[in-house]
């Protein structure tokens, strides 16, 4: 399913769906239009909190943390949960190199930006994020719809600061998140993680 919503969003991000780039358009002008210096301030920094430099630590850590084994496992499981986000990343930034997508107007960016636009870099990173540390946590805690839920909330933030600082169009925000949920369907199934304490082997 994933995959088919990116494809339909990859399809207006090129113009084949043309009524997508309307709505990017009204968007984004609305969003602009009713922006107010105090909020901008906050989604900037928000907005920061979804850089690689943060998600991939952050899911180095929670990996380490969370697997069952001793040192040498820990790190294995770290390294295999760090090479998929950084894969998924990696895999973004080619994509959006080949659609070549521009950005909304530079006048209209509240914060500096670099690089295309479809699919945001900073949503794809927080979803990745959030999914991979989601997952994992969930395997070992009890409260797993409060985990699922926080991890979503926290992709949402970071993809809505895109769109309200200007740099991104709605469209890339959604291609983002497709994209991760698609990535990581197929992580959750090539993963060599741990399994929950409570899990019965197969």
């Amino acid at each position: 399913m994933a995959v088919v919503v990116f494809l339909a969003l990859l399809a207006t991000a090129t113009n084949l769906l043309p009524w997508g780039r309307g709505v990017d358009l009204g968007v984004h002008a609305w969003v602009v239009a009713h922006r107010q210096s105090g909020v901008v301030a906050v989604a900037a920094v928000l907005t920061s909190l979804g850089t690689s430099w943060v998600t991939i630590p952050a899911v180095a850590l929670v990996a380490f943390a969370t697997a069952t084994a001793d040192v040498r496992g820990r790190v294995v499981q770290a390294a295999a949960v760090v090479a998929v986000m950084a894969a998924g990343v990696l895999c973004r930034s080619a994509l959006a190199a080949f659609i070549a997508r521009p950005r909304p107007p530079r006048h209209d960016w509240a914060v500096s930006a670099s690089g295309l636009s479809f699919p945001s870099g900073h949503s794809t990173d927080a979803a990745l994020a959030a999914g991979l540390i989601a997952w994992l946590l969930a395997r070992r805690l009890a409260a797993r719809r409060v985990i699922w839920a926080s991890a979503a909330g926290y992709a949402a933030v970071i993809g809505a600061t895109r769109v309200y600082l200007g740099v991104h169009w709605p469209t890339d925000v959604l291609g983002g998140w497709a994209f991760a949920a698609a990535w990581l369907a197929v992580a959750s199934i090539a993963l060599p993680v741990t399994r929950r304490p409570d899990s019965t082997p197969r």
